[in-house]
């Protein structure tokens, strides 16, 4: 069967409605049959076979598809109901789910018994008949994500976040309330996507290395769309000046003697070096997520305290929607790196990219992506500013969508071990299901729609870190205690292990 057929006649032009006007014009005696057949465009026998029949409905011509209208309607409402629980199906997995269901409910197919999947036409062809659905790129979601980000969770921080800005009237005040995050910029080019001759084998595009040095960078910015200038992170002991010669005006290299990531001293040497001399008179707001580097050192939160500056942390796992730098800036940030490395590759061929470039480069990502529109509507987009919690979608809640309080209330029964699986794996062999819902779809019964339990991501026992004010006095209580805590034990074993106690 063509993929793309191209009709060479008029056949089957009329529509129902000229179907149902041509006969209703015949029973009220509007004119001869052959008359009303010229008018209406729809053939003589036709008006008198459907009008003895009663059947007004319009079959399309050429062959049948191997599922029916309604068999196909419910694959269409399970293909979008499996998106919207997180496990979106590719086309290899809807032929072979189509396969399947025509051999378990015993309906003649033309499938490929040898694959067990149904045609690459079968599935262009039901890509026409629903144009409801398309091809998309999927967007990788973590479980953590998942189980992070619900509606109960981002209530409460909203609250918390409202009654913060009202009690220290700052909802009117864009320019006192700031985001910070870091980002990893890598020392490579990434050829990404190119033109070249159709039906090449491969396509090779010289890169600077196999994988590039990896460099933080320090970001913040306030709901006004002012971007404090860059600080960026290297790892190494020994800082030279070269390495800021084309920075961004007042950008600044900070040497990260383990590792280019962030840690609770340079998080600190930023703020009171950086932050606070730029942060202006008054209370200000600073937005952040639970990151050990920002929340784990009790100086640095007395420090903020003495200075007015109230550190606000995010919920764990919900920064890809609550965080305004993650929604709108590192990744135009991220689009103008790549593309300014690419150009460098191009424009030095041979040449190696190396710490000396990164300022020169990395100065003209950052006029591009640093822009007002780009800062203040990260604000916007997370309803910080202006203050409003229904900015976050309804779809965003994956687990709300998916239904997670329908339970199994017996979960050791009704388990169904199908006998078709995912070559990917991306789905549980074993999936529990209810088998009472007299609304389930008929390809339930091939492939269950898998559930997320609730309940913690990992096995490790960590702790949620909820939405909370790290600067309050009953927080820096509890951290200074833990601390405390931490350094009797250690120095408890101190002996043990060979170090001196001081060191602690």
């Amino acid at each position: 069967m063509p993929r793309s057929y191209v009709r060479k006649t008029l056949r089957g032009q009329w529509s129902e409605e000229d179907l149902q006007n041509a006969i209703g014009d015949i029973i009220a005696g509007r004119g001869s049959v052959r008359e009303i057949s010229r008018i209406y465009k729809v053939p003589v026998r036709t008006i008198m076979r459907r009008k003895e029949s009663g059947n007004l409905n319009k079959i399309p011509l050429g062959r049948k598809s191997c599922l029916n209208t309604e068999q196909e309607t419910s694959l269409s409402k399970y293909i979008q109901n499996m998106a919207s629980h997180g496990f979106a199906l590719s086309a290899h997995d809807i032929r072979k789910l189509a396969f399947s269901f025509a051999v378990q409910k015993n309906i003649p197919h033309t499938f490929n018994n040898e694959a067990k999947k149904a045609g690459q036409d079968w599935f262009l062809s039901f890509m026409t008949r629903h144009p409801e659905l398309a091809v998309r790129k999927a967007q990788g979601l973590s479980i953590a994500r998942a189980k992070g980000m619900t509606q109960e969770e981002c209530v409460k921080y909203f609250e918390l976040l409202g009654d913060i800005l009202r009690e220290n009237n700052l909802l009117n005040v864009p320019q006192k309330i700031f985001n910070l995050n870091e980002t990893g910029l890598q020392l490579n080019n990434n050829p990404g996507n190119v033109v070249t001759n159709k039906g090449a084998k491969m396509v090779n595009c010289i890169t600077s290395a196999e994988k590039g040095e990896t460099i933080s960078v320090i970001t913040c910015v306030n709901a006004e769309g002012s971007f404090l200038p860059p600080r960026c992170i290297f790892k190494g002991k020994n800082k030279k000046i070269e390495f800021e010669d084309g920075l961004p005006p007042g950008g600044k290299v900070i040497m990260g003697e383990k590792s280019a990531y962030v840690t609770s001293d340079i998080f600190f040497q930023w703020f009171r070096e950086f932050f606070v001399p730029r942060k202006g008179h008054g209370k200000v707001l600073m937005i952040m997520d639970g990151h050990s580097s920002h929340c784990s050192n009790v100086e640095l939160l007395d420090y903020a305290v003495a200075n007015d500056v109230i550190l606000f942390c995010l919920p764990s796992h919900s920064t890809h929607w609550l965080q305004p730098l993650d929604r709108s800036f590192f990744k135009p940030l991220k689009t103008y790196w790549s593309q300014t490395c690419q150009n460098w590759i191009h424009n030095n061929p041979g040449r190696k990219l190396g710490r000396l470039q990164f300022a020169s480069l990395f100065n003209v990502a950052w006029c591009k992506a640093a822009t007002i529109q780009n800062g203040a509507s990260g604000f916007n987009t997370c309803g910080i500013y202006p203050f409003n919690p229904e900015r976050i979608p309804d779809y965003a809640f994956v687990l709300d969508q998916i239904g997670q309080g329908q339970e199994n209330p017996n979960p050791g029964e009704n388990i169904i071990e199908g006998e078709w699986h995912n070559e990917n794996n991306n789905f549980p062999d074993v999936i529990a299901k209810n088998n009472d819902r007299k609304d389930k779809n008929p390809f339930e019964e091939i492939l269950p729609i898998p559930r997320i339990e609730p309940g913690p991501s990992n096995n490790r026992g960590h702790r949620k870190q909820h939405a909370d004010v790290l600067t309050s006095p009953e927080t820096i209580t509890v951290k200074r205690t833990k601390k405390e805590e931490k350094i009797k034990k250690l120095k408890l074993y101190a002996p043990r292990i060979g170090t001196s106690p001081e060191y602690y």
